[in-house]
């Protein structure tokens, strides 16, 4: 459950490039989190999140794997996303 100093709140990344990895989890020390976990395998969340119960989950959306969280984002936000990255790679 989430608390109210937020900094305290369990954070679970997954990404499937570890720089992206250590970037967001040297953004996360610099503000004072110190409870975060990072996968770089979309099949490792479920497990981690049954056992780790997160507060929140801060993913890649274009992952390999990505079908076993599909049921858990919208379609118009993956959509979205898509429509955002193809517009950033073809200006």
């Amino acid at each position: 459950m989430p608390t109210n100093n937020l900094t305290q709140n369990k954070n679970l990344i997954m990404d499937d490039q570890e720089s992206n990895l250590a970037l967001l989890e040297g953004l996360l020390k610099k503000k004072g989190y110190s409870q975060f976990k990072s996968l770089t395998g979309s099949r490792q969340v479920i497990p981690t999140f049954r056992e780790w119960q997160p507060d929140l989950i801060l993913l890649d959306l274009m992952m390999p794997h990505m079908d076993v969280l599909r049921p858990l984002v919208p379609p118009r936000l993956i959509h979205a996303y898509r429509e955002v990255s193809h517009a950033q790679k073809n200006p």
